[in-house]
């Protein structure tokens, strides 16, 4: 743990000295919103691993930090450890497309739709290619969100196979907090490992242990990733659902081909309630390109995309 601790405290000062604030960075590319428009202002990449102290530094692993030195909600850290999430849960097969996950019930509430695209709405042409939508009304509270859509798999870095891991990270989903550690909430990642037989793909569910303030480099104890080994597969279309769940304070992840599901991951939150949930939230299509395990899902392309929330 001291080698570690020296390790950030020496990455941290490097950063700081070249002032580096990765937020708010421009969205280039071709993806518009439904309305035509583009929102660049909530840039998150979701580069967490586990909070397990013991764990080490990989070789291509980095702290993302704000100009002041301490992380924010666009620059999270890439501390790659191994399966932190305990074993999968089975769900069952509850109803809903492909079987998904069914939101907690919040005392006879009624479903309401906060976003819909129709059809195929970004293909990510060139790494950091990516578009973002705002989300949900601010001041009301929601038992739960779920996220749900289509991606097609693009195929993988592989000009970038000299990297020990790379994590192809998909989406990303904020709260439009008034302090930057306090945004990111969770994302999903297509993980392998150029090096590994069969590249060891993985699902990296990414999630937050709690949202509190840390000693500058530490930020990466407050975020966690629920992994399972997953056959990600170039040319395949999945269809995704997230369900953040207040009341139960769980996230789970449905991902389905053709009707069929493949993963079904849920994952213990504790930290998480409904005041949380009313200040409004970003949702990240596609991922900001970096030099170390993050990269882009270049090639892929998302289709049909809804978001809907169960109101308290």
């Amino acid at each position: 743990m001291a080698s570690v601790r020296a390790f950030v405290v020496a990455v941290l000062g490097s950063l700081v000295a070249c002032g580096g604030d990765e937020r708010g960075q421009p969205v280039d590319g071709a993806a518009l919103d439904a309305a035509g428009n583009r929102d660049s202002s909530s840039s998150v990449a979701p580069d967490q691993g586990t909070p397990d102290s013991t764990s080490d530094l990989g070789a291509d692993e980095r702290l993302d930090l704000g100009a002041d030195g301490t992380l924010d909600a666009g620059a999270t850290p890439s501390i790659d450890g191994g399966d932190d999430g305990g074993p999968a849960a089975d769900l069952g097969a509850p109803p809903g497309r492909d079987g998904g996950p069914v939101p907690t019930d919040a005392g006879g509430a009624t479903t309401v739709e906060l976003l819909r695209v129709d059809g195929c709405f970004l293909e990510v042409r060139t790494p950091g290619e990516r578009t973002s939508y705002d989300v949900g009304v601010r001041g009301t509270r929601y038992a739960s969100i779920t996220i749900a859509f289509d991606v097609t798999h693009g195929g993988w870095r592989e000009e970038l196979f000299d990297r020990e891991s790379l994590a192809h990270n998909l989406f990303g989903f904020s709260r439009n907090a008034p302090v930057s550690r306090e945004r990111y909430i969770l994302g999903e990642g297509a993980l392998v490992r150029p090096a590994a037989a069969g590249l060891q793909r993985t699902s990296l569910f990414y999630a937050r242990v709690d949202l509190e303030e840390r000693p500058a480099g530490m930020g990466f104890m407050g975020y966690t990733s629920f992994r399972d080994a997953f056959p990600w597969t170039p040319g395949e279309t999945y269809h995704l659902q997230v369900v953040l769940d207040a009341i139960s304070r769980t996230q789970t992840l449905d991902i389905s081909v053709g009707g069929e599901t493949r993963l079904r991951r849920a994952g213990d939150i504790a930290y998480f309630d409904v005041s949380l949930t009313d200040s409004g939230w970003s949702l990240e299509i596609g991922s900001e390109e970096s030099d170390g395990r993050d990269v882009s899902p270049v090639g892929w392309r998302y289709c049909d995309l809804a978001v809907t929330a169960l109101p308290m």
